[in-house]
């Protein structure tokens, strides 16, 4: 089965409200322990991943493109951003400058996931054959022809 963006978008939503709705249910109807702020930073996760999904593969239907690996990776890459500020925020370490650090690092992260994918695609492409020596001289000028008669050997 191919994955394509118009897929994305529905599963994307449905895992981004299944999320919303189990967070919800966390927050309003369950005691505060340990495993219930667990529980709500992996329904955070699945929030936000699961509708970043969605709306990155929105963009990219309307740019035509299909590159669904890379809409899932970005969206697992935000949820995790999101779902690491709150655990942040959850200990009372979250301040203007962790917050800047930890969205670099996951910019970082993605560059270096880029790096890798756009490497991999040019050792994939052929290579085009080397061009075959001009007779030409850097001046762009013709070859000057040999003004000397042949010699004739006895």
């Amino acid at each position: 089965m191919k994955v394509t963006t118009r897929t994305l978008v529905w599963l994307g939503a449905g895992i981004g409200v299944l999320g919303l709705a189990n967070a919800f249910v966390l927050v309003w109807f369950v005691a505060p322990s340990l495993a219930a702020v667990v529980l709500f930073l992996e329904n955070a996760f699945f929030a936000v991943g699961g509708l970043s999904v969605a709306l990155l593969a929105l963009v990219q239907r309307r740019r035509d493109r299909e590159r669904p690996g890379q809409i899932l990776r970005e969206g697992a890459l935000l949820g995790l951003l999101a779902a690491a500020l709150l655990t942040l925020q959850y200990l009372a370490i979250l301040d203007a400058i962790t917050a800047a650090a930890t969205v670099l690092l996951f910019g970082l992260v993605e560059l270096v996931f880029l790096y890798v994918h756009r490497s991999q695609e040019a050792a994939a492409e052929p290579e085009a054959p080397p061009r075959a020596p001009s007779d030409r001289s850097r001046s762009g000028s013709r070859p000057r022809k040999s003004t000397r008669p042949p010699s004739h050997a006895d």
